[in-house]
């Protein structure tokens, strides 16, 4: 469609060079979808495009946005959560950095977020508490540091939430597991250094018989490179959440199967990563 129509979709057509960031002065556009192209450059904001005799606010009218899968670099505008009316914000499978923005956590109307599989740094603030309307937030493989924000829990309309292959550290906290008897439906964490009983998915790796029905079990030992938590997670069987378990003790679920090199044994996986660990009377591979 034309750039002046309330949507543009050019997505999966091979599109290269930068997103000129006077787009975001159609006021009249409620949908930006460029995802899965050859992108590269920023992502589009206020402070890189001030054409003169503009009064318009930028991206007045956008709710959805959707970058993913391009080579957008940088780090997120200062100034994102301008974008007020933004129910959707796609851009993951990036190469952004630097720390998230304070204006990001005053996106009150987002609904989704996903900003995986990029190189984002820094600590995840319990500010992130206040966007309570998520319904999905995907922050998983990235450089994420520090405890995870019990404020997590405050997301009360949180259906999926994917924290894995960071380097967090913490607890889920009582009050967002018990999210997961209700709307929260999906939960991965990195079970090796967040406390994380009620994840639905570890990121500790084991391989068992597909069909042996086996739990994934502690691991041998644990990655040295991984942070270890000292601190209170009230709620828990530990006072002072030091016995964080590296795999819980669960069922694999959303396994994939999977097939030795002699093709025998027909394996299944739990997680993302591999950590040498046991599954039931299998050993490691």
């Amino acid at each position: 469609p034309p750039l002046n129509t309330p949507t543009h979709d050019p997505g999966e057509m091979e599109l290269r060079g930068t997103i000129p960031p006077e787009v975001g002065y159609m006021k009249h556009l409620e949908k930006l979808d460029l995802g899965r192209n050859q992108l590269t450059g920023h992502i589009p904001s206020p402070e890189r495009a001030r054409p003169k005799g503009t009064s318009h606010p930028y991206f007045e009218g956008l709710r959805t946005l959707i970058l993913s899968e391009n080579h957008l670099s940088g780090s997120l505008p200062h100034d994102v959560g301008s974008m007020k009316k933004l129910e959707r914000m796609d851009l993951d499978h990036n190469r952004l950095t630097g720390e998230l923005p304070a204006s990001l956590f005053e996106m009150m109307w987002l609904k989704r977020m996903e900003l995986d599989n990029n190189l984002l740094t820094g600590a995840l603030p319990p500010q992130i508490g206040w966007m309570k309307e998520l319904q999905t937030l995907s922050l998983y493989e990235n450089r994420f540091v520090g405890a995870l924000p019990l404020e997590l829990g405050n997301l009360a309309n949180l259906e999926a939430l994917h924290i894995h292959n960071n380097h967090l550290g913490g607890c889920c906290g009582k009050t967002l597991c018990d999210n997961v008897q209700g709307k929260l439906k999906s939960l991965t964490a990195d079970c090796g250094t967040v406390r994380c009983p009620c994840a639905t998915e570890c990121s500790c790796q084991c391989y068992c018989d597909a069909d042996s029905g086996a739990s994934c079990a502690a691991p041998i030992d644990a990655m040295p490179t991984e942070p270890k938590y000292e601190g209170s997670c009230p709620g828990w069987d530990s006072p002072h959440g030091t016995e964080s378990p590296h795999c819980p003790s669960r069922r694999l679920t959303g396994a994939r199967a999977l097939r030795s090199e002699g093709g025998r044994r027909r394996l299944k996986a739990c997680g993302d990563h591999y950590i040498p660990c046991s599954c039931g009377n299998v050993g490691p591979m």
